[in-house]
């Protein structure tokens, strides 16, 4: 019979008699009275949100639904469907389960979707999955092999450690790899680990090193302490402190401080030590501190400074403070400070570090006095501001000096500072105005509107920039607007910094996900921030695409306006400036701005501003490249919301970029390195930050916009999104909406919607946003 639909409902003849009684039956279901349990329409809708919907409710609920359905769900065309149903299914005993679990494990799409399938069969029967895998394994080419390795890493069992036991001395490097990453991740095969660190395969050998880090186990400590006497390997130095650290502390420490007493290498060992911050390493550690070796010696007094003991004081200024090589100073220096403050002394040794002669000594200790905001140092600063001391010839320290001052010393530095305020250096009578803006008085406004037509550039936009900071985010073109307006608030006038929403309220833990595009703009309205434009990097389309306000600059044209220090400067590569504009950017960190780098900036800006810090390893650069990347500063607020599960990031690199080569390795934090950049272009580094007078640098190897434009023209259709999710940290809600809005990431402008999520431009969003609550302090 032929079906005729009425007003939503099917009629067929000769049936009119029942539409009564199911119109009925579907309002007492409606109202409540009539239980819906067998209502499974959501299965077949169209749009997969509601399938994921029906899904969670599902398990919500924990209702009963026919195997046949429960497969079809496995198998939804839609990825975020079939994590769901993984999720909603995967922990129920029936064996088909297993199975259907097991072929998404090896046959997914995606790699999350791989890896959930994997951790869900480890959930159940671990030995039978991991059986299950292998018996299918040995029937699959390549990639899958190298997929079924993968997965066995989260099933684990005995039966998966002695398979990936063997699979890690196979001859192809590739599968040799997985294998080992496959057993770091279940702490397990410690034997096929230890012959894998003495590998001649370069690459093996690090890895297993590595991995061996996450064993806690009496050999692996040893093949790892060996490892590190024969070896200066930073990637593998640090995940052997860190993991180390991590697999049982108190062991490792104890360990270690026995190798270090005993060795004649210790500098590998020191390293480890200080990258894991083992404080029981402490007292073996400063048994080196008399090396002929810089970094060891230096290494020596940064781990000797995790302990409440302190340095014999001659033994410290004889070996460390007075030392010819700069990284021994500051170490010393930081040591010194660090025992202090575990006995409640940072104040006193603060001021001791003061009075000495070396000049990065002496920074080392305003930097500590600034970010700990003791205001005990204020004297030593406001000596060190008017030039005595150490500070006679070095406009850095005064400038220093005085913008610390009038942070931790408020209405006391406000003397001095209105007397510095008018003194003929350019430098310190900048540095004057931005620290009278830290003390946050009235008294410095008469000063600041005198100063705004400045004879130089830099003093006039600090005094510019600052009355608008004080005023609440006042703007007055003239300086005759500024007078009549403070002639009428003068009296109990309290300065405030322009209002905004405090950013500690705005939930940062999603990016944009949660307000596309103007979210990003909220977590950095009031933000100043300045690119310098480059021949090869673009930061500023970026900017643009995250909705950020920013100025756009050349070099000649911030040589004529200048910089102030409550100001983010993004430097584009290849960033070649003159010397003055150089000297305004060294001006800008030294008194608290924040510079962000890339690529050949690296030689043109950086070692022109900060020397002998970080440098480019000229020896190999690189070719148009992928590679895959991971982060290495644990806790880093830099690194918020980088890293998410069952997600391998993977980052551009441009043709002939500078790997970065790291001269000070204690002053300099990485933040993110590769292995594959190490054994390719022989440096591990991607993207550092180290602190430089009250400011700081960020420093990244690829380009930002790169980044963007890469994936613009990776792949098409289906591989792209696949890209965008296992290796961008895409989540696949936003790749399904940006494919519904049409055009897909084949789009130019969705692929821009795209990039406001890779983790090198969240990075950068972080980096601006610490500059901004530090301002707003």
């Amino acid at each position: 019979m032929r079906d005729v639909r009425r007003n939503g409902w099917i009629h067929q003849p000769g049936s009119a008699m029942f539409k009564p009684a199911i119109q009925i039956l579907a309002l007492l279901i409606l109202a409540g009275v009539l239980p819906a349990q067998d209502d499974l329409s959501w299965t077949t809708a169209k749009e997969p949100e509601v399938r994921e919907r029906g899904l969670r409710e599902l398990k919500a609920k924990k209702k009963e639904v026919p195997e046949a359905l429960m497969k079809k769900l496995l198998r939804d065309s839609d990825w975020g469907v079939q994590l769901q149903a993984i999720d909603t299914f995967g922990r129920r005993p029936e064996p088909w389960i297993r199975d259907a679990l097991v072929n998404l494990a090896l046959r997914g799409e995606l790699l999350v979707i791989r890896r959930a399938a994997s951790a869900t069969l480890a959930d159940s029967n671990a030995e039978k999955s991991a059986r299950q895998i292998l018996k299918r394994m040995s029937r699959l080419g390549k990639k899958g092999k190298l997929f079924a390795i993968d997965s066995l890493g989260f099933v684990g069992s005995a039966v998966a450690v002695e398979s990936l036991s063997e699979l890690a001395r196979s001859s192809n490097v590739d599968l040799c790899r997985a294998a080992i990453r496959s057993l770091a991740k279940l702490g397990a095969g410690a034997s096929a680990l230890i012959r894998g660190s003495r590998d001649t395969r370069e690459v093996v050998a690090l890895e297993s090193v590595a991995a061996l880090a996450t064993i806690d186990s009496d050999d692996a400590r040893d093949a790892m302490i060996s490892f590190a006497v024969r070896k200066d390997e930073p990637w593998a130095l640090r995940r052997i402190g860190q993991r180390g650290a991590e697999a049982n502390k108190a062991v490792f420490a104890l360990a270690l401080a026995t190798a270090i007493q005993k060795t004649r290498k210790p500098y590998g060992l020191l390293r480890v030590a200080w990258e894991g911050r083992l404080e029981g390493c402490a007292s073996a550690a400063r048994k080196h501190i008399d090396s002929i070796d810089p970094l060891t010696r230096a290494y020596a007094f940064a781990v000797g400074g995790l302990t409440k003991t302190p340095f014999d004081g001659k033994t410290l200024v004889r070996l460390g403070l007075r030392h010819r090589d700069e990284r021994v100073r500051r170490a010393a220096a930081r040591a010194a400070i660090e025992v202090g403050s575990r006995n409640d002394e940072a104040a006193t040794v603060i001021i001791d570090l003061m009075a000495e002669k070396a000049h990065d000594v002496v920074m080392v200790a305003i930097r500590q006095a600034w970010d700990r905001e003791i205001a005990e140092c204020l004297p030593g600063l406001l000596q060190l501001a008017t030039g005595k001391h150490s500070a006679k010839k070095s406009w850095e320290l005064r400038c220093a000096a005085a913008v610390c001052a009038g942070r931790v010393g408020k209405l006391g530095a406000v003397e001095t500072l209105l007397g510095l305020a008018k003194h003929r250096d350019w430098h310190v009578r900048a540095a004057a105005f931005e620290g009278l803006s830290r003390a946050n008085r009235a008294e410095a406004i008469d000063v600041l509107i005198k100063a705004y037509n400045d004879r130089h550039q830099v003093p006039r936009l600090v005094a510019r920039r600052n009355l608008h900071w004080m005023s609440g985010g006042r703007h007055y073109p003239k300086k005759e607007g500024w007078k009549r307006w403070w002639t009428r608030v003068r009296d109990g006038y309290e300065p405030k910094p322009p209002k905004l929403e405090d950013v500690d309220k705005v939930d940062d833990g999603g990016y944009e996900r949660k307000i596309p595009r103007d979210y990003v703009r909220q977590l950095l309205a009031g933000t100043d921030i300045t690119v310098i434009l480059g021949r090869w990097d673009k930061v500023q389309f970026v900017l643009a695409d995250l909705g950020v306000d920013h100025d756009l600059k050349r070099g000649q044209e911030v040589k004529d306006a200048g910089l102030w220090p409550k100001q983010t400067v993004c430097v584009n590569c290849e960033g070649s400036l003159d010397k003055t504009t150089n000297e305004f950017l060294r001006w800008m960190v030294v008194c608290g701005g924040y510079m962000a780098t890339s690529d050949w900036a690296l030689t043109n800006a950086v070692r022109k501003t900060f020397p002998d810090v970080i440098e480019g390893h000229v020896k190999q650069s690189t070719g148009n490249d992928v590679v895959e990347i991971t982060s290495c500063a644990p806790g880093n607020p830099l690194l918020a919301d980088i890293v998410h599960p069952h997600v391998a990031l993977k980052w551009w690199l441009e043709i002939q970029a500078f790997p970065i080569s790291i001269h000070d390795p204690i002053r300099t934090e990485v933040l993110v390195d590769s292995i594959e950049m190490r054994t390719r272009y022989g440096q591990d580094t991607m993207m550092a930050t180290f602190p430089a007078g009250l400011g700081k640098i960020l420093h990244t190897t690829s380009h930002f916009y790169l980044q963007q434009e890469g994936f613009a023209h990776a792949g098409s259709g289906t591989e792209r999104q696949r890209y965008a999710i296992d290796h961008l940290g895409i989540p696949v809600k936003t790749v399904r909406d940006l494919v519904k809005i049409g055009g897909g990431l084949g789009d130019a402008r969705n692929t821009r919607v795209v990039s406001r999520e890779y983790s090198m431009f969240r990075m950068l969003v972080n980096f601006i946003v610490e500059k901004k609550r530090l301002d707003r302090r």
